[in-house]
């Protein structure tokens, strides 16, 4: 079976996945101190509830934006490496050729 595999890009499709999770993760830094800045609407206990239930929705979306940052960039990561990996198989078998073996 005949793999064709451009390692260039598969490189430039993991620079675009660095740039996302670079995006995302600024958004995600920036958008934090905003989620996490809720008052109660009022002084009741109701309104102290319901201000933890949205501060709690917004700690777990952060989180959420957190996992999804660290995955996309351990995936650019990893098709970095894979075009590396392409990249050397393919010398290593010019070379053998060039050699005749």
């Amino acid at each position: 079976m005949t793999l064709l595999v451009d390692p260039a890009l598969v490189s430039a499709s993991a620079g675009v996945d660095s740039i996302a999770a670079g995006v995302v993760g600024a958004g995600t830094l920036g958008a934090s101190p905003v989620m996490a800045a809720v008052l109660p609407p009022g002084i009741d206990s109701t309104s102290v509830m319901a201000q933890g239930m949205v501060l709690a929705h917004a700690a777990s979306a952060l989180q959420m934006l957190g996992q999804f940052t660290g995955q996309r960039a351990l995936f650019a990561a990893a098709k970095d490496l894979s075009a590396g990996v392409f990249s050397a198989t393919e010398a290593a078998n010019a070379a053998a050729a060039a050699l005749g073996v």
